[in-house]
């Protein structure tokens, strides 16, 4: 067996020098991760359904060594490092091997990892999914015959962030940049919902949604997106489904009662600081893996969301070794109309060359003649300031803006994420961009703030809303309490993603537990800089959105999240475990581990891809002779309330007792049924009136049903509709 160490040191090392995503295939014997190959990805589907202030998202990867001249008797591993959104709750991984999907458990990550490392040395089929120490997430599949291919999925929820117009997903396209050639297919799937209506993607995409049909599935919609688009995430939109600023959604699943809601408050009474910001852009296309075009393209969607009628801006951009081009002469409003009629006609102004001290002393000068104070916000993929600057440290450029008696507060985002150098920090090496600690030595200088693509753990696209969001808005302490008129709530966790429940005036996601009954008091009190607001609002129980199994699992990531925090004690490391491996909801110190069934991996009968082709009866059979002559269909399908679940087979597959099993599209058992057939008998009925076992209603969608008997077993699809 490979001593553990050896894994981690590869793993370490494979991240540290070939940044946050990687795809490579290689030989397990080849120890020294760098030396390897990098894969293919030959088609993505991203599947995407909104679950309250969480969206789940279903990636679909077929991974190869295309091209790469390995032969079938080749026994490679696929070793995939990816980031996902801040926040993301992981929840479920699957392996296909052959044919048939393998659910992957989830266990401890010492015994998965010792697990995955014997079987790979007896070639064997696992996959194992876990969290890095040094951030982001690795997957990895053995083995891949050289000139074959692997399928995968994982599944997270992601974090949303909510406006009055829109509830909004950051989908992670961006890290399909890893593969060595251009995948065949990458595709965005969602179904129609009447709470989540209206989806659509980014602004800026060639690519929309398209309406497509499945024989089960109905209507669905499919977004086909170009190779060219994905050097930035995706957003994924729908209609935010308020009713008077709030939306709120509610689970029994007789295990645990737990809700959601999101609180938009109303515009609070702060002062109105004026805020004039200079936004510079010095930008390096070998320094970044995306272009100037998607860095452009973001700002344009982004600035008008984070500025406001108060706030004043301007944009300075390089153009050559001497010229810098400034937006305007003057500033300009940051009213969110103003920023569209600006910046929508313009084409990409950012040029692929960098002029830092020419940027820097352009703006200086403006700022000098327009007011004399105002923060400076440096977009960032260069490494040439020692070029420029000479011998200049970041102190000689704040003498440049104090020789001009200049009040300005520095932020940088850095998003330099090649080209980078290589430290040693605790006998380890570490990647590090050339100039981090001149940027950070100006934000921190000037109280500004300092967001380094690699340093965050995070990406650019989050990195730069944060710091845009913590630039423009009101500082404010505040407190979303919540309680049952008959009852009351606990364990209430905040959503802190894209600025959410920070600070005043932007929306509050709460998660929590509940016991007894609706209606639900919600009191907002917040004391911002202009004084001390309060409200509350009755919610009874019809406003609440009936939620799947899922809402239970925003909780767990949550809770989980706030037990990781800090330093936890050994005991609480083993709690944390339990609740990880009992909620299947990955941890730092858990895995998911799929193997093949000689190793204990059991196929999953309630998996299946969406939208497909089928739709009919699958059935196996123990007995020798091939399948047995078996229907099994539910009616009516889509059902409401209730349907009617009928198997029949032929005289010679005798059956007696018959369980009928119902799983939802996550392959959670929703409801379990005995039905007994009369001797002799070709056909059973079970009646199934859409609740689970707990006798609670579920909520529309797709469903899964799977007939057992001492013969086989047999399964058919049923949709729920409200």
């Amino acid at each position: 067996m490979k001593k553990l160490a050896t894994l981690f040191a590869c793993s370490f090392l494979a991240i540290s020098i070939f940044g946050q995503n990687t795809l490579k295939v290689g030989d397990p014997d080849w120890w020294w991760e760098p030396y390897w190959e990098d894969g293919t990805i030959e088609e993505a589907v991203f599947t995407v359904e909104p679950k309250g202030i969480y969206t789940e998202v279903g990636m679909y990867l077929t991974l190869s060594a295309q091209g790469l001249g390995f032969q079938n008797y080749d026994t490679l591993e696929i070793v995939f490092n990816f980031e996902l959104p801040d926040g993301a709750v992981v929840h479920d991984s699957w392996l296909w091997i052959d044919d048939v999907i393998i659910k992957a458990d989830i266990v401890d990550r010492w015994t998965a990892i010792e697990t995955y490392e014997n079987i790979v040395d007896r070639q064997r089929d696992p996959s194992l999914l876990y969290r890095k120490s040094t951030g982001g997430y690795q997957l990895r599949v053995y083995p891949l015959a050289g000139d074959e291919s692997r399928k995968v999925k994982i599944s997270w929820l992601s974090p949303t962030r909510w406006t009055t117009e829109a509830v909004s997903t950051l989908l992670p396209l961006d890290l399909l940049r890893v593969s060595a050639t251009e995948p065949a297919k990458i595709q965005v799937v969602t179904l129609p919902d009447t709470v989540w209506q209206n989806p659509r993607l980014s602004d800026n995409l060639l690519s929309g949604f398209q309406p497509g049909n499945d024989s089960l599935w109905g209507n669905y919609f499919f977004a086909n997106i170009d190779w060219s688009e994905v050097t930035e995430p995706v957003v994924f939109k729908v209609d935010a489904p308020l009713q008077d600023g709030v939306f709120a959604s509610r689970l029994d699943d007789g295990d645990g009662r737990f809700y959601q809601l999101a609180y938009l408050p109303p515009s609070l009474p702060v002062t109105n600081t004026p805020r004039k910001i200079a936004f510079l852009f010095d930008h390096e296309n070998a320094n970044c893996s995306f272009g100037s075009a998607n860095l452009f393209a973001y700002l344009k969607e982004t600035l008008p969301e984070m500025l406001t009628e108060s706030d004043s801006f301007n944009l300075f951009f390089t153009r050559g070794s001497l010229v810098v081009e400034r937006l305007s002469e003057h500033w300009l409003s940051g009213h969110p109309d103003t920023v569209r009629q600006v910046l929508d006609p313009l084409t990409n102004p950012v040029s692929d060359f960098t002029s830092l001290k020419y940027i820097f002393e352009d703006a200086f000068d403006f700022i000098a003649e327009n007011g004399g104070s105002a923060d400076v916000v440096l977009f960032a993929s260069s490494n040439n300031v020692q070029y420029w600057l000479g011998e200049q440290t970041a102190n000689e450029i704040l003498d440049i803006a104090n020789d001009l008696a200049l009040d300005v507060t520095f932020h940088v985002c850095n998003f330099q994420d090649l080209n980078l150098n290589i430290h040693v920090e605790n006998n380890a090496p570490v990647l590090r961009p050339q100039h981090a600690d001149i940027y950070e030595t100006l934000t921190a200088a000037t109280g500004g703030q300092y967001f380094g693509v690699l340093e965050d753990g995070s990406n650019f696209w989050e990195s730069t809303w944060n710091a845009l969001e913590g630039l423009t808005s009101e500082p404010a302490v505040f407190d979303l309490n919540t309680d049952l008129e008959n009852g009351f709530t606990w364990q209430r966790y905040l959503l802190k993603s894209g600025g959410q429940s920070v600070s005043a005036n932007r929306p509050v996601l709460q998660v929590g537990r509940y016991e007894g009954d609706f209606p639900m008091q919600v009191e907002f009190s917040a004391l911002t800089s202009a004084g001390i607001f309060s409200e509350t609002k009755t919610l009874d129980a019809s406003q609440f959105v009936v939620s799947d199994s899922l809402g239970r699992e925003s909780w767990v990531g949550l809770h989980i999240a706030a037990q990781e925090g800090g330093n936890p004690s050994e005991a609480q490391i083993q709690d944390i475990i339990g609740i990880s491996i009992g909620e299947r909801v990955l941890s730092n110190f858990t895995a998911f581990l799929a193997l093949e069934p000689s190793q204990g991996g059991e196929p999953c009968l309630a998996c299946w891809e969406y939208p497909d082709d089928g739709g009919g009866v699958i059935f196996s059979t123990e007995e020798e002779g091939g399948p047995a002559q078996v229907t099994m269909v539910a009616m009516p399908n889509p059902m409401h309330h209730e349907a009617t679940i009928a198997m029949s087979w032929n005289p010679d597959f005798g059956t007696e007792e018959i369980v009928f099993e119902i799983y939802d599209i996550h392959g959670r058992l929703v409801r379990s049924m005995v039905a007994l057939a009369a001797s002799g008998s070709t056909s059973v009925n079970v009646e199934w009136d859409g609740k689970g076992q707990q006798g609670q209603p579920v909520p529309a969608g797709v469903y899964m049903v799977v007939a057992k008997s001492s013969k086989g077993m047999a399964h058919c699809k049923l949709l729920k509709v409200n």
